[in-house]
C-alpha cells in the first residue's frame, strides 16, 4: 500500500473549528471489513480533510488520504472500501492510532483514538463494568391474623440481563437473579432468612409467609453481589457486569390474633344481568364467554380450525330467554295463482346458513340475499337488538377483521 511517512512534531491546536475522531469501536479484527472511521466535523463543508494513521510499533503517523466532507462537516471512511484508493485496512495486529487533520501544516487536528486490532474475535477482551443495583420489598396485606398468609414481594431496579438464556447458551432457564433472600424480623427480634429460587425474567420474586406470633414483623429483601457474564459467542465484545449488593428498606406488617376476613365475593346473579361485568365480581367468570356459532358447536371443539378454540368458552347462563327477534332470509309461503296451493320454503335440504360470531356483546352475522347466498354482514347489540351497522364487507372471521368498520 502506498504511504507517505511524516516525522512526529508538535502540532498547534486551533479552536476555530473542531474535528472529532470517532471510530466504530476501540477494537477490531485483522482485515476487518466495513469498520467505520468517522469524522464529526464543524457543521460546515470541508473541501479536504486528511486521515492519518500510526501503525503498531511505529513512531510516525502515515498519511492515508484527503477527502471532502458532507455539507454538515461529517465524513465516514470504511476499512476495505474505496475511498481511499487503495483501501485502508487493519492489516496487522496491535495498537493503531487514528486522527483527522486539516492541511496545510496541521493547522487543525482532531483527537487521537487508539484501536486495538486482534487476530481473532475470541481474543477481544470482555468489557468489565459495575452496575449499582437497588432492591425493593413489600408485604400484602399489611395486617393479617395469626396463621394466615402474607405475600412477601421483591423486585429490582434493573432487569436481569440476557447473557445467553434466550439463545440457549445458558440452557433450561430464562434470564434471572439467583441468591436473593428475604429476612423476616419477628416481634421477639429473631431473624428468619428465607432463601428464594431464581427470580422471574423481570427481576421479581415472592414468598407466601405464615406468621405464628402476634406483633409487628419486618421484612427486608437482600441482593448479593452478582456477576452477569455474557456467554454468547456472537456478541463481541462480551460484557461482564457486576451488580452490586444492596438491601431494601424494612417493611412492617402487623399480625393480630383475630383473622382478617377474606374478600367478600359478589354472589352470582339471580335476575337479568348484562355486560360489562365488573372485575370485582370474580366468581362470575363461568357465565361469560365469546362464542363462534356453528364452529364452536363442533366436537371436538375447534374442528373447523384451531383458532376457534381461542374464542369459544364459558358455561353460559342456565336461564336463557329471548330478548328480541329478527327475520332471517325469506320466510316462504304461497307464491302465485299459477302455482295454486303449492308454497315455497327457504330451508330445503341444507337449510339457511347461519354461522354468527359473538364478541364482547356484539352479534355479527351475514346478510341473506337469497336462499343460499349471503352478501355483507350486520352487527347487532346482543342485549338490545339494536342494529349497530350494516357493512358490504365480509363479516369478521375468528374475532379478527381485515377492514375498517364505518
Amino acid at each position: 500500500m502506498f504511504a507517505m511517512a511524516f516525522s512526529t512534531f508538535a502540532l498547534p491546536i486551533v479552536n476555530a473549528q473542531q474535528l472529532i475522531m470517532n471510530p466504530t469501536a476501540n477494537y477490531a479484527v485483522i482485515n476487518q471489513y466495513n469498520f467505520d472511521i468517522d469524522l464529526n466535523g464543524p457543521s460546515s463543508f470541508i473541501a479536504n480533510v486528511t486521515l492519518w494513521v500510526k501503525y503498531p510499533g511505529r513512531a510516525d503517523f502515515t498519511y492515508i488520504g484527503g477527502f471532502p466532507t458532507t455539507s454538515s462537516g461529517d465524513l465516514d471512511i470504511y476499512t476495505g472500501r474505496s475511498p481511499p484508493t487503495p483501501p485502508f485496512d487493519f492489516n496487522e495486529t496491535g495498537a493503531f492510532q487514528l486522527k483527522w487533520a486539516l492541511p496545510p501544516g496541521f493547522v487543525i487536528e482532531s483527537n487521537v483514538e487508539t484501536v486495538m486490532v486482534y487476530s481473532d474475535a475470541s481474543q477481544i477482551p470482555p468489557i468489565i463494568s459495575t452496575n449499582t443495583q437497588f432492591i425493593y420489598a413489600g408485604a400484602s396485606p399489611s395486617t393479617i391474623g395469626v396463621g394466615q398468609n402474607v405475600l412477601l414481594v421483591l423486585f429490582t431496579q434493573d432487569y436481569p440481563p440476557d447473557i445467553g438464556e434466550t439463545e440457549g447458551y445458558v440452557p433450561g432457564v430464562r434470564q434471572n437473579w439467583e441468591g436473593l433472600t428475604f429476612e423476616v424480623t419477628k416481634p421477639d427480634g429473631t431473624v428468619e432468612v428465607i432463601a428464594l429460587g431464581r427470580s422471574d425474567p423481570v427481576g421479581a420474586s415472592y414468598y407466601s409467609y405464615t406468621p405464628d406470633t402476634v406483633g409487628t414483623y419486618y421484612v427486608q429483601a437482600k441482593f448479593p453481589n452478582i456477576w452477569k457474564n455474557d456467554t454468547r459467542p456472537n456478541v463481541i465484545p462480551q460484557r461482564h457486569t457486576l451488580y452490586t449488593a444492596c438491601e431494601s428498606a424494612k417493611i412492617p406488617f402487623v399480625v393480630q390474633q383475630e383473622p382478617i376476613q377474606p374478600w367478600p365475593e359478589s354472589p352470582l346473579p339471580s335476575g337479568y344481568w348484562s355486560r360489562p361485568v365488573s372485575s370485582a365480581s370474580r366468581e362470575w367468570y363461568p357465565l361469560l364467554g365469546s362464542w363462534l356459532g356453528g364452529a364452536a358447536d363442533q366436537y371436538p371443539r375447534g374442528a373447523y380450525g384451531g383458532e376457534t378454540e381461542n374464542w369459544a368458552g364459558g358455561l353460559g347462563t342456565e336461564t336463557p330467554h329471548v330478548l328480541w327477534t329478527k327475520p332471517l332470509g325469506f320466510s316462504g309461503g304461497l307464491m302465485a295463482d299459477m302455482y295454486l296451493s303449492t308454497g315455497f320454503a327457504t330451508d330445503h335440504y341444507q337449510g339457511i346458513d347461519f354461522d354468527p360470531l359473538i364478541v364482547n356483546g356484539i352479534l355479527y352475522y351475514e346478510h341473506q340475499i337469497t336462499g343460499h347466498r349471503q352478501e355483507g354482514h350486520w352487527a347487532v347489540d346482543l342485549y338490545t337488538g339494536e342494529t349497530l351497522y350494516y357493512s358490504e364487507e365480509d363479516m369478521p372471521d375468528f374475532g379478527v377483521h381485515r377492514t375498517v368498520f364505518r
